[in-house]
């Protein structure tokens, strides 16, 4: 009567590490990083960093997704190359002995490439709320610069964010038939003579001050202009 003996698999350290790579096909669905690919993968991490500037915990956990995604990202495309060496030079999309390795490798990229955009997203949503943040706090604070802050974004926040009066202060405004006329104001579009009254009580100032103030800097701004297309003109 014989006896069948199962296999319990390999015994030794060498047959372990061999028989784990069995299943292994491409490597993309793995979590860490082969020791001969690390320093490909810190040179992309790297250069990645200087770029993004991510900041504190909650970027840092934005910047490791978008690495990871753009390596396997890389990935998916070094693998995609090596099947024309089995297709023939055709393309594997369309070659038999490729196809549904090619298939594979492309919906890995898609994946890939929409954990990218999302992780992207999440990185630049953070920094310009980061910026908007500090404008809220003081809207003269110097702003940094962060390359994936959306500028745009950050200019719509400063343009509703007033700024802080810095102008001399004024007595409050009289109420009633003893406050000072803004008839000056008569002569502005209907939208300019609402924008300056609503500036005016957000520094607390007179509509004729606020609209003096306008004036100098117009001027200012005209005469500046004026010099530099005439730059030998001396008016001293």
């Amino acid at each position: 009567m014989s006896t069948n003996t199962l296999s319990t698999g390999p015994r030794t350290e060498e047959g372990k590490a061999k028989s784990s790579q069995n299943a292994r096909k491409h490597g993309l669905a793995a979590e860490s990083i082969p020791a001969d690919l690390l320093p490909v993968f810190n040179d992309l991490r790297n250069e990645l960093r200087s770029q993004c500037q991510p900041d504190g915990p909650l970027e840092e956990i934005f910047f490791d997704k978008l690495v990871t995604a753009r390596w396997n990202m890389l990935r998916s495309l070094d693998l995609e190359n090596e099947l024309y060496d089995l297709s023939e030079g055709k393309d594997p999309l369309c070659h038999p002995a490729t196809v549904k390795l090619a298939d594979l490798y492309s919906r890995y990229y898609i994946r890939f490439e929409g954990s990218f955009n999302r992780a992207y997203k999440q990185l630049k949503d953070s920094q310009t709320n980061r910026i908007c943040q500090l404008i809220e706090t003081n809207p003269e604070a110097p702003r940094p610069t962060l390359v994936l802050a959306d500028a745009i974004k950050i200019q719509h926040f400063a343009k509703r964010t007033p700024a802080q009066c810095t102008g001399p202060v004024t007595e409050p405004r009289p109420s009633g038939s003893d406050a000072p006329s803004d008839d000056i104001l008569k002569h502005f579009p209907p939208a300019e003579a609402a924008m300056i009254r609503e500036e005016a009580a957000l520094c607390d100032m007179s509509v004729n001050a606020m609209v003096a103030d306008f004036a100098k800097l117009g001027y200012k701004t005209a005469m500046d202009e004026y010099m530099r297309n005439e730059p030998n003109l001396d008016l001293r």
